[in-house]
């Protein structure tokens, strides 16, 4: 250098000032700096190129036209920028002008921007222009340079503190396990973002995270299922885990499974076991454990004000459904009454003829006893035996009178009874679910009593006077009236009670009966016939009581087909609001459901195949079964033979049933009653047809299967290119699970923790799916994961790896645990990745070729 002072300035002799002039005239083309570093290994190993993006020195020097290519091959060979500017940062990480993928094409990769000390003073030393202090993720070794170079946004930050991944109280800080004497270094510092644990099978690796999740809380006894815990459980009766938070917080637990919980309460991190995983991605894994999986993905999504309060996605389900299900109560009530009453009315409309045959027999029987009723009594005095009968028809008369207005004083009494009843037993409690129910609503005492349930007018009142006047109507139907004479004991010669028989119905029943036992008496009617004659006509009179009823019934027999077609009509339209319920539960829950589908539509490969819906769920061969054991199959017609009746429901409700409106599958049941209504009567037991009752009750049993809906739920569905998500093979399977967890599942900030996830997995997948995944996540939440898949631990460039080993075995005891700990940046842990993960070197040099990075 000194020399090449001397050639450009040779009047000097300060070999100082001649050096100063060499150094500043010496250039060095990037061709010959690149040759340089392709044939020395050394500098290959040992030096990092770094240019200044200052616009006064470095490449900023550069801007000429004729120098771009210049500046450009510099940066390109470069390896790091020294600049602490933002907008510089944001350019060489792909957030500039230029993208992630525009930047590898013209500069290779990706570039770390720090920022050095550039003091021109003691002062400014320590004290960077706007604070900005440059810190880097990693050891304090040389490599960690390196290691910046692969994840330059991530392990730089420029500025006056750097920020954590997580929160402080979702983020484990160490963990530190007592009276464990097997243990080599029983308290183990933990980073915040992506920890892999590895080591030989048998190592230690499982017993580590298990120990973290106890001590977080988060380890019950369905995860102790060959399990460590399970299997060294009489090696740690005294054995507890402590963790220590971000936040300074601590919790503590033991890890004696017979001290677990059966389920943990508030777990503080997220622990997927590798039994847990591996029985959601066996072919005959927990179904239910995936959709559990599934639905709290779907639960963190709803923001809390969302929630309403609900701690689970099952009770957030319920709350939002809570009056749907209610309504198809109300409805299946309503259509049971319904069915009921039409049971009812077709026994009337079967058995009109067999009524009107009843009818004209009883009126018969009535004249016969009439007719014998009248030879009881001598006929030698005419005028008497007709005073006689016009005096017994009206006793007849007023004594149905005041049964009927008795009958109605009882039905009065009912309903006072029932009024008070609904009032005190019924409205009140009534309103007290109401308040319970919808206690979020948050109303006032006053403003519930609005809802309370009442009569419109003062029942109690009108009844009360109903009452009243019944009573004192029967007392003067009854009688004695006022002044009314005695009845005598020789009746012979009792004078006459009535003083006219013009109009005998206004007498009173006692008056009547003493002048119909005088007349007895003068015909001259014995005591022997005067008993007969009291016994028959208590029979007409029974019998003209039943024949009033006869009369009604076949009224309503006649009258039961009009109200079959009104009754019809209400099912119909009843039951096409309760298929309306089950949509409205179909629309709320793909509301309900939404954030996941949001979140799938914006996600890319194996999840952008992800599909999800609302189904209505319809077994329709369970309903067809249920149907067929209400029928004799053997009986010749069109549902004769097992599985008839079955083929023709499929055939007729099955499609409508799946796809549907409410207004399409009532008509499509109306049609289907209507079509075979007739062939069910024909198919139905013996034993149904012996009686009325019998045959109400089975046409009450066909109609309850009918119009139920117990075949019909409302579920959904999360299908991977078509196939549904239960479906599919353990690896494909355990791609969903895991990717729902990193990507979909992004509110829950809670550590991750997953135990060997890659054992299910093809290689493929892991690279292509999960890698970047794991990138994406350990920006927001601390992950730990133990792994024998080199790929999971390079490529995902974990922050921390913990190496497990183990000593010898023990009898009666646990083998010596030690666990060693560092960055991909220490050599040591570099060369523990590819001596114990298969792939491991070639996952670091597919790395460098991958981000073009050549050290």
């Amino acid at each position: 250098m000194i020399r090449l002072g001397r050639a450009f300035e040779p009047s000097s002799k300060d070999d100082v000032h001649l050096l100063k002039i060499g150094v500043e005239q010496f250039k060095v083309s990037p061709i010959d700096l690149s040759k340089a570093f392709k044939n020395h290994q050394w500098a290959r190993e040992n030096i990092m190129v770094g240019v200044a993006a200052g616009q006064n020195d470095g490449i900023g020097q550069l801007q000429e036209g004729g120098l771009t290519a210049l500046r450009e091959e510099l940066q390109r060979m470069s390896h790091l920028i020294f600049s602490g500017r933002p907008g510089d940062r944001d350019y060489w990480c792909g957030k500039g002008v230029d993208s992630e993928k525009e930047i590898r094409e013209k500069y290779k990769s990706l570039k770390p921007c720090l920022h050095g000390s550039d003091a021109h003073d003691l002062d400014s030393v320590g004290r960077p222009d706007y604070d900005r202090f440059c810190w880097l993720r990693g050891d304090l070794k040389f490599e960690t340079l390196r290691q910046i170079c692969f994840e330059p946004e991530r392990r730089v930050f420029i500025g006056n503190e750097v920020s954590e991944d997580g929160f402080p109280s979702h983020t484990i800080e160490k963990v530190k396990v007592d009276n464990a004497s097997w243990l080599e270094n029983p308290e183990i510092k933990i980073n915040s973002g992506l920890v892999a644990i590895i080591g030989a099978r048998g190592s230690g690796k499982t017993a580590l995270v298990e120990m973290i999740a106890a001590g977080s809380g988060s380890v019950d006894q369905s995860h102790t299922k060959r399990s460590f815990l399970e299997r060294a459980k009489d090696l740690l009766e005294d054995t507890t885990s402590t963790v220590t938070w971000g936040n300074t917080e601590t919790t503590n637990f033991p890890v004696n499974i017979s001290l677990l919980p059966l389920e943990s309460e508030e777990p503080r991190v997220r622990y997927l076991s590798q039994q847990f995983v591996d029985l959601l991605c066996s072919s005959d894994g927990l179904a239910d454990e995936l959709v559990n999986a599934i639905e709290n993905v779907i639960f963190d999504a709803h923001s809390v004000d969302e929630r309403l309060g609900a701690r689970t996605f099952d009770e957030l389900r319920s709350t939002k459904t809570e009056s749907i299900k209610r309504s198809i109560d109300k409805y299946q009530k309503l259509l049971q009454d319904i069915g009921d009453n039409i049971s009812v009315q077709d026994d009337l409309a079967r058995n009109v003829e067999d009524l009107r045959k009843k009818q004209a027999n009883e009126l018969a029987a009535i004249e016969r006893m009439k007719v014998d009723r009248k030879k009881l009594i001598p006929s030698d005095n005419k005028k008497l035996l007709e005073k006689l009968d016009q005096v017994r028809e009206a006793t007849e008369a007023k004594s149905q009178t005041i049964a009927t207005i008795e009958k109605k004083d009882l039905k009065l009494q009912g309903l006072k009874e029932e009024a008070d009843q609904f009032k005190d037993g019924t409205a009140r409690p009534y309103l007290e679910d109401l308040k319970t129910n919808y206690e979020e609503a948050k109303l006032t005492d006053k403003q519930w009593e609005n809802f309370n349930l009442t009569y419109k007018g003062d029942v109690g009142a009108l009844l009360q006077k109903e009452l009243l006047e019944t009573s004192k109507e029967l007392v003067k139907l009854k009688g004695p009236g006022i002044g009314e004479a005695l009845e005598a004991e020789d009746k012979v010669k009792a004078k006459p009670y009535l003083k006219s028989y013009k109009d005998l119905s206004s007498n009173t029943y006692t008056l009547l009966l003493k002048e119909q036992h005088r007349l007895e008496a003068l015909i001259g009617v014995d005591s022997s016939r005067r008993k007969k004659y009291t016994e028959l006509s208590n029979k007409i009179t029974k019998a003209e009581t039943a024949l009033k009823l006869r009369n009604k019934e076949v009224l309503n027999a006649e009258a039961a087909p009009t109200k079959i077609k009104e009754l019809l009509t209400q099912r119909k339209d009843a039951y096409e609001l309760l298929i309306g319920q089950i949509e409205k539960e179909e629309t709320l829950l793909s509301k309900l459901y939404s954030p996941l589908q949001e979140r799938l539509n914006s996600q890319e490969g194996t999840l952008s195949k992800l599909t999800f819906s609302v189904n209505r769920i319809v077994d329709i061969e369970q309903w067809a079964e249920s149907g067929e054991r209400l029928i004799d199959r053997s009986r010749v017609g069109l549902f004769k033979g097992i599985g008839t009746l079955k083929g023709i429901i499929k055939d007729a409700l099955e499609n409508v049933w799946k796809n549907g409106s409410s207004q399409e599958i009532a008509k499509a049941m109306s049609e289907f009653r209507t079509k075979y209504g007739q062939a069910f009567w024909n198919h139905a037991f013996e034993d149904a047809k012996k009686t009325r009752e019998t045959k109400k009750h089975w046409y009450g049993q066909i109609s309850t299967w009918l119009y139920g809906i117990d075949h019909v739920k409302v579920s959904y569905g999360l299908k991977y290119e078509g196939v549904d998500v239960q479906q599919l093979s353990p690896g494909t399977r355990g791609i969903v699970l895991l990717l729902l967890y990193l990507s979909i599942d992004i509110d829950d900030d809670r550590p991750l923790i997953i135990d060997q996830p890659e054992e299910n997995l093809d290689p493929k997948s892991i690279f292509e799916e999960l890698v970047e995944k794991f990138k994406e996540a350990k920006k927001r939440r601390q992950i730990i994961i133990v792994t024998h898949n080199a790929n999971l631990v390079v490529n995902t460039d974990a922050d921390q790896v913990i190496v497990a080993s183990r000593g010898r075995h023990k009898k009666g005891a646990l083998p010596d645990i030690g666990y060693k700990s560092g960055g991909l940046e220490n050599p040591e842990i570099r060369k523990a990745v590819c001596d114990i993960l298969e792939g491991g070197k070639q996952a670091f040099e597919e790395r460098s070729k991958r981000l073009r990075i050549n050290i």
